[in-house]
């Protein structure tokens, strides 16, 4: 136990720079998943993804884009009973998350941290996180009008963000 606490620690304690980007709008999911798939491209192991929004969002349909982005072509649903799924057969793995039917204590035993190093984790949920990755991207979902999607992309690193291959989000899909 002694590791992962000074792990915590270290995850906690790191102080971060934050770089808040534009809102992007999609007509519909379709469009919301390819601006996924093509972003994905971008991505590197390591890379910590929160994200936020209302059930039916647009959360999971993101997650299925980068998954289809990342060369994953097994079928992607949300893991709201599995917790975790891992996926690896794609360029780099995608350990894809949800955490809304868990507590921030029982997030760790979901091993999250032990995965950060060699694999995309797109966490839904994330506001159940206990602990701030010291890089991520915060992706916050909600429907617009009828079909849309809007997204909200913000950027923290302990290092600057702009020499960061994933700081630029592609442009929005017309």
């Amino acid at each position: 136990m002694p590791n992962l606490f000074k792990w915590k620690q270290e995850w906690t304690e790191k102080k971060s720079v934050e770089v808040t980007m534009k809102e992007y709008f999609f007509a519909d999911a379709s469009a919301l998943q390819t601006w996924a798939k093509i972003w994905a491209h971008s991505f590197s192991p390591g890379a910590f993804l929160m994200l936020k929004g209302d059930l039916g969002a647009g959360k999971t349909t993101f997650v299925q884009g980068l998954a289809l982005g990342l060369g994953i072509h097994e079928p992607v649903t949300s893991p709201t009973f599995a917790l975790v799924q891992i996926y690896e057969q794609g360029r780099i793995p995608l350990v894809h998350a949800d955490l809304y039917r868990i507590s921030p204590e029982e997030v760790w035993s979901l091993g999250l941290h032990e995965e950060y190093a060699h694999a995309l984790i797109a966490v839904e949920w994330c506001e159940r996180l206990p602990f701030t990755p010291p890089n991520y991207v915060e992706l916050a979902f909600a429907h617009n009008l009828e079909n849309g999607r809007r997204v909200t992309v913000r950027f923290q690193s302990k290092d600057r963000v702009d020499h960061l291959p994933w700081a630029t989000p592609p442009a929005t899909l017309s």
